[in-house]
């Protein structure tokens, strides 16, 4: 297993409460290696021409770019104990999944870290690899939650259904996968003496047709879209996401915003109204204000 260093989205910092920031300043400033820390923060941040921080903890702060999707990774300082000499000495390290550092084994987390015990040096390494997230490592940050949230969704109409089906035909028909053939196709065109079966009945199928759409939308595919400024120019970065196929295998595009397909434009702005984390069926995923997983392509 390959250890992977997570990078947060911006927005979790940019839209994060007062009280939080607050905390998180305070235990900034609060630490015994709160001077070396600041120091260290403020030279990353200038060097990368202007970036901004969030103190994750007493130690480490979180290094972006406010036109980004993503945080660029992590900076921090720790005391190294040397064991020869029975004594520590102060370290700078940076963390990010653009560093593999070939010292380290692959599913060990230090693996995405590199350090020095001197502050120019650190610096140099945070430049080198303080990058932006490529798309397809921002999509793998993402995805497995998009596809959590409408799996959750597509439970809610599956339980409806199978809840429907047990109130009609029993427990045996409540774990039945295929509503398509034989009892269940039959039964769609059946009418029975009892206006309260016809009812239930008709909610059923109503729910399954729901289901069946649900899961023709899902068919189609989603197309990860997510803004970022790009020197003072507003880009997306797209990539359609087969529901079968390796996140790694797909080939991600930038252009202007406002270069768009109309049908990117129209759900990504219907998405921008909603809350974040949020699905809307045949239209895509809210993951925050700049990303989006909307459905692949247009209706016919």
């Amino acid at each position: 297993m390959v250890a992977r260093t997570a990078h947060p989205l911006v927005s979790t910092f940019e839209q994060g409460d007062l009280y939080s920031r607050e905390m998180h300043e305070y235990r900034g400033r609060s630490t015994y290696r709160s001077a070396e820390m600041g120091e260290f923060v403020t030279a990353v941040c200038e060097a990368l021409g202007g970036a901004s921080h969030y103190n994750h903890d007493t130690a480490t702060a979180c290094i972006y770019r406010p036109g980004d999707t993503h945080v660029l990774g992590y900076i921090g300082v720790s005391d190294l104990r040397l064991r020869k000499v029975g004594k520590e000495k102060l370290v700078y390290y940076v963390r990010t999944i653009n560093i593999k550092n070939p010292k380290i084994r692959a599913d060990d987390w230090r693996h995405n870290t590199m350090s020095s015990d001197k502050l120019s040096k650190a610096v140099k390494l945070a430049v080198d690899h303080l990058k932006p997230l490529g798309v397809i490592d921002a999509i793998n940050m993402s995805y497995a939650d998009v596809q959590s949230i409408i799996g959750k969704d597509r439970d809610v109409i599956s339980m409806s259904v199978r809840d429907k089906m047990q109130d009609i035909l029993g427990f045996y028909a409540y774990s039945v996968g295929d509503l398509n053939t034989g009892i269940f196709k039959e039964l769609r065109n059946i009418t029975f003496a009892s206006e309260e079966l016809n009812r239930d009945k008709d909610n059923l199928y109503s729910r399954i047709d729901e289901m069946a759409e649900f899961d023709r939308y899902t068919e189609r595919g989603l197309t990860y879209v997510a803004f970022s400024d790009n020197y003072g120019q507003l880009v997306a970065d797209m990539a359609h996401l087969k529901p079968d196929a390796e996140v790694k295998h797909t080939l991600p595009i930038r252009v202007a915003a406002t270069g768009l397909p109309e049908w990117v434009q129209q759900r990504t702005a219907v998405l921008k109204l909603v809350a974040n984390n949020t699905h809307i069926q045949g239209v895509g995923v809210r993951v925050d204000d700049r990303v989006f997983y909307i459905c692949t392509g247009e209706y016919e």
